[in-house]
């Protein structure tokens, strides 16, 4: 919630580029990716409107290339260089997400997906208290934040090669692959999917746990941030270990399990963390809360 930077560093932690956000102090910054060799593309947040810049990382140059796009957004901002669009998650009005949208960049809608219509009714219908979610039914009734945030959808990766979109959702711990041409789920993988979660037991009855990051490994792998809490009760710190999550869905079987998992944090890094596969094939992990990067 304070001040954030962007660095870029080399091998031995030679700090190569640190760009200045002094004129960005009342801001917010929502998923900094690169999208070439010397371009980061990043949302800028401020006073509840969100646009799209392209930053020079190593001149410090900054072009707004989007006007002020509507809705609230605060999680998920990705842009596609070579349709010049947008993806990201935002919310009509409220500050939890419910729809995934593809803009160009008039800010003109391309394509939408509405969570809320997708996966409001499977939410209310399953057995909360298998999982024990943050936000159940008995929660429901009482926690104001769970009426709108049952859901809460951390990330929406979209896997441009594969036309789809890998939503997160940290609140009910499940992954779903979404079909941009066709606005269907493909598959779902957790208590809200339909595929059958092998190695998961009644003590520990999903296979991750208020994961805050995804990214494909390939078309049927995919590495998961996984704070490892949220299970037990509504916003407490849960003493689970933060881990790296690898895992695999066979559509063939129905079936989605956990290949590895590497714990790199003895506590959870609470609500944070990010996950990255690295081209030489090693993982790389941010632990927000303890100002750690771990490969």
């Amino acid at each position: 919630e304070g001040n954030i930077v962007f660095v870029c560093t080399q091998f031995a932690g030679l700090v190569t580029s640190y760009l200045n956000l002094d004129k960005y102090t009342a801001s917010s910054f929502i998923s900094p990716h690169f999208i070439n060799a010397t371009h980061l593309a990043v949302g800028v947040r401020k006073e509840g409107k969100i646009d799209v810049q392209l930053v020079h990382f190593h001149r410090n140059q900054w072009k707004r290339i989007t006007p002020k796009l509507k809705g609230h957004s605060s999680h998920s901002v990705r842009y596609n260089p070579m349709t010049k669009e947008i993806l990201r998650l935002k919310s009509s009005s409220g500050p939890y997400e419910k729809y995934i949208v593809q803009e160009d960049r008039r800010g003109t809608l391309r394509w939408g997906f509405n969570l809320t219509k997708s996966f409001r009714k499977p939410w209310q219908k399953m057995d909360h208290s298998t999982f024990h979610l943050p936000c159940d039914k008995a929660k429901y009734a009482r926690a104001n934040m769970c009426k709108d945030d049952w859901l809460h959808a951390s990330k929406a990766f979209w896997d441009i090669s594969n036309n789809r979109v890998l939503l997160l959702s940290r609140h009910t711990s499940t992954l779903w692959s979404v079909h941009i041409t066709y606005s269907w789920v493909e598959w779902g993988c957790g208590p809200l999917g339909e595929l059958e979660m092998l190695g998961a037991t009644p003590s520990s009855p999903t296979l991750f746990q208020g994961a805050n990051d995804v990214v494909p490994i390939n078309e049927t792998d995919f590495l998961l941030f996984d704070n490892n809490h949220l299970s037990q009760t509504f916003w407490t710190r849960y003493a689970g270990a933060a881990r790296l999550t690898h895992l695999r869905v066979d559509l063939a079987a129905g079936a989605c399990f956990v290949v590895k998992q590497h714990t790199i944090a003895s506590t959870s890094v609470y609500k944070m963390g990010g996950a990255q596969v690295l081209p030489w094939g090693n993982y790389l992990a941010h632990l927000s809360t303890l100002n750690r990067t771990v490969e």
